[in-house]
């Protein structure tokens, strides 16, 4: 298991042009999908969100006066997010071009604030 395989997952994909012009079968073409840069991780990443509420709370314990700020969550969330994305996108078998990467990174750059807003939500008094 390589780090790539901790944020993305191997699909298969079906050419069904191929099928339609040979008349026979489809295709099958394995390949992979980043699951942190797609809209279903907008709902759906609690180990992310719990990570970034730790480390918030472990600076908040160890450095008092500027672990409290929720701008040092905003940070730690963006750091986690963009660590997470810029992992995801660089895997070999994603194949994106510069537009497919471009909307990831759009996409990624929402998790993070869904990250932070997570992150109050978990550490709220």
């Amino acid at each position: 298991m390589g780090l790539h395989d901790l944020v993305n997952h191997t699909v298969t994909t079906h050419d069904f042009r191929a099928q339609a012009a040979t008349g026979g079968t489809a295709q099958q073409t394995p390949t992979a999908s980043g699951t942190f840069i797609t809209p279903q991780s907008l709902v759906a990443f609690p180990f992310a969100a719990g990570l970034v509420a730790a480390c918030w709370k472990g600076l908040q314990t160890l450095f008092p006066t500027w672990g409290s700020s929720p701008w040092t969550a905003l940070v730690i969330a963006f750091g986690i997010g963009f660590l997470v994305s810029l992992v995801s996108v660089s895997d070999d078998r994603l194949a994106l071009s510069w537009r497919q990467k471009l909307i990831a990174f759009g996409i990624g750059f929402l998790n993070c604030f869904y990250l932070f807003m997570t992150a109050l939500g978990i550490v709220a008094k």
